[in-house]
């Protein structure tokens, strides 16, 4: 393909892309946004983990069906819980995407976290870095929740 026809399919992509976007989220309610989703993600997980832990279990490995029942439930409490609060602070008038738009940019950002604390991990090899640590420990609640905001009010409807 040649230089030129890329640049004219960005700049017709460019175009459109303008055009329905004029409306758009303020810096103030996406930063809400993040905030809400950060302190959602720990409030998901212990909820889940306890609604998880209520399963019903008629066999004789009670423990066994509660365990795996805290854990599928605080896996889903952590995929949840930032899109439940990124779609309850909401964009105001602008157009946004759905909850499961929400959900998929969790999971997105979850991706992110570990390829970064894969990289983290391989740079610990080499030498030790605290502060790398506390950046990459921080980023394991910010990236998920950055994802839902993103997902959420950049997949316009």
């Amino acid at each position: 393909m040649k230089t030129s026809h890329l640049v004219l399919a960005l700049a017709l992509l460019g175009s459109s892309a303008g055009a329905a976007q004029r409306t758009q989220v303020s810096i103030p309610r996406a930063s809400t946004q993040v905030a809400a989703a950060t302190l959602a993600l720990p409030i998901g997980v212990l909820a889940g983990v306890g609604l998880g832990m209520l399963t019903p279990a008629d066999s004789a490995n009670r423990d066994v069906t509660r365990i795996i029942g805290g854990i599928a439930g605080g896996v889903t409490g952590a995929v949840v819980g930032p899109a439940i609060a990124v779609r309850m602070i909401g964009t105001g008038r602008a157009p946004h995407g759905s909850g499961a738009d929400a959900v998929a940019g969790t999971m997105a950002g979850y991706a992110a976290d570990l390829v970064l604390d894969g990289i983290v991990a391989a740079a610990s090899r080499s030498h030790e870095n605290r502060v790398l640590k506390t950046a990459a420990f921080c980023a394991n609640f910010v990236l998920p929740a950055v994802g839902a905001t993103l997902a959420y009010d950049l997949s316009r409807r």
